[in-house]
């Protein structure tokens, strides 16, 4: 069992393996092979966008999301809170520095 899968207990006997947050979901199809499927993002409206691989076999496809994880800057959630309050604190010095010029040029103009 590697590190992202936690075994799951309820009343003394083991339900299943659970793969951590954000490593994804890989499961097998009818005709035999695997399909994993991992988030990497949201869209405009907040709508979960996924990234689906397939392979022959479950190594294969753990294989596959690791690489879509580590290659493509694939953030979880609380990664992206962290970025954005950074990207609202610019904002916010931006505009108020924008404010503060904006009242000093008013009172400049006033006799």
């Amino acid at each position: 069992m590697s590190e992202s899968e936690i075994k799951v207990v309820a009343m003394g006997s083991v339900v299943k393996n659970k793969r951590g947050d954000g490593e994804g979901t890989v499961f097998q199809r009818r005709d035999g092979r695997w399909t994993g499927r991992i988030p990497i993002g949201f869209n405009q409206d907040g709508k979960r966008i996924q990234k689906t691989v397939y392979g022959f076999t479950q190594a294969e496809v753990i294989e596959k999301l690791g690489q879509l994880k580590n290659g493509k800057g694939i953030t979880s959630k609380r990664e992206l809170i962290i970025q954005l309050r950074k990207k609202i604190t610019e904002l916010e010095s931006v505009i108020e520095s924008l404010v503060l010029c904006n009242y000093v040029e008013i009172k400049e103009q006033k006799p």
